[in-house]
């Protein structure tokens, strides 16, 4: 397909050409067809990795069962704003980042005794981080059968 055809296709849906960080790229499906992706603005998920950051070096004394609690609700609420079928690149992104952050958080806990990436890893087995999950359907076109 031309880059014609594609911006007339976007233009048509009223959808902007993506910029740098816009939230929505027209783009090909697997099936060949035109279709919008949405993704998560870098600006937004630096912002919410931040207040992840912030959060968790102020709560790192706290048990480790109310942080993962906490942090599963953080999780889970992000999810569910940006769980769309196109942004699980993005949600996977933030998952990740998110389990860095805890690390590096409860490896500052202690003085002299280093929480190496395997106790992390028995310790994630114990308390687990919600994995990345999409809450919205594809919307659906056309008419109702």
């Amino acid at each position: 397909m031309s880059r014609e055809v594609h911006v007339r296709f976007c233009e048509s849906l009223g959808v902007q050409l993506p910029g740098a960080t816009h939230p929505h790229v027209c783009a090909l499906s697997r099936r060949g067809r035109f279709t919008i992706h949405v993704r998560t603005i870098r600006k937004r998920l630096r912002r919410s990795v931040k207040a992840v950051a912030q959060w968790c070096q102020q709560h790192r004394h706290d048990p480790v069962e109310h942080q993962a609690a906490a942090l599963n609700a953080k999780l889970r609420g992000h999810y569910q704003y940006y769980g769309r079928p196109t942004n699980f690149r993005s949600l996977w992104k933030l998952y990740r980042l998110v389990r860095r952050l805890w690390h590096k958080w409860l490896n500052r806990r202690t003085r002299g005794k280093r929480l190496d990436w395997d106790r992390f890893q028995q310790l994630l087995s114990r308390h687990p981080l919600l994995y990345p999950r999409i809450c919205h359907a594809w919307a659906r076109t056309g008419s109702p059968a």
